[in-house]
């Protein structure tokens, strides 16, 4: 169990009881216990992510890091938001913040061939605004993708990983390279723009990333499953 969160009348812990995965509760006080579910995912532990409403002094969602990233709102106006920013900047990741008194909305949008630009949103005009790029000299259209994707082990354990592969080549006969997280009890990975990955796919190599068995944030079974097993 671990602390994510502290609000002004709510404590948010991070517990993993009856579950495979890390989820968010309310700490109940009474019963020193966790209480009521705030949000769950069913492959990804959920450590935190929790986002904040300064305006109106409480929770309103929370962003998640499965195979692919995305966000959960609590909050219909920030849902609105949401949607109309992904129908914008569709096949995204689309990170929305706003302080105290901010009348825009700062995105932050990226994907597996970009590595990200920042945007101004206006919502009462409609407008989206671009700012600036975090990697200028990237150039997404020239970018491989990679695909997330889950294979089996030898002893029927999934094991997530990401795949990419070479630009406008048949994906047939490639040399692999297999790209190994340090750690080992890391989470490796994640869904955006990688320097390496895309470096090799540009010298003609498939490339594999495994969130290997002992790797963290895929929940207690996935984790434990590298003790003992490390090299075998």
């Amino acid at each position: 169990d671990g602390v994510v969160a502290v609000g002004a009348a709510d404590l948010i812990v991070a517990a993993d009881r009856g579950r495979d995965t890390l989820a968010l509760y309310r700490w109940d006080v009474t019963r020193r216990a966790p209480g009521e579910l705030v949000a769950a995912h069913p492959q990804v532990d959920l450590r935190g992510g929790l986002l904040y409403d300064w305006r109106r002094n409480r929770i309103v969602g929370v962003t998640y890091d499965g195979m692919k990233p995305g966000t959960a709102w609590f909050d219909d106006e920030w849902a609105r938001l949401q949607a109309a920013v992904d129908g914008a900047l569709p096949d995204r990741m689309n990170l929305l913040s706003r302080g105290t008194e901010a009348s825009r909305v700062l995105v932050f949008s990226y994907s597996d061939t970009d590595p990200g630009s920042y945007h101004l949103l206006d919502p009462v005009a409609r407008k989206l605004e671009f700012v600036a790029a975090a990697h200028r000299e990237i150039r997404p259209g020239a970018m491989p993708a990679r695909q997330p994707l889950r294979y089996r082990a030898r002893d029927g354990l999934e094991i997530p990983a990401y795949l990419t592969l070479p630009k406008g080549r048949e994906a047939r006969n490639l040399p692999l390279v297999v790209y190994v997280h340090g750690g080992p009890w890391v989470r490796g990975a994640s869904w955006r723009w990688r320097d390496e990955a895309a470096y090799f796919a540009s010298l003609g190599y498939a490339v594999l990333e495994p969130e290997f068995r002992g790797s963290t944030g895929f929940g207690r079974k996935h984790f434990e499953a590298g003790w003992k097993q490390w090299g075998l």
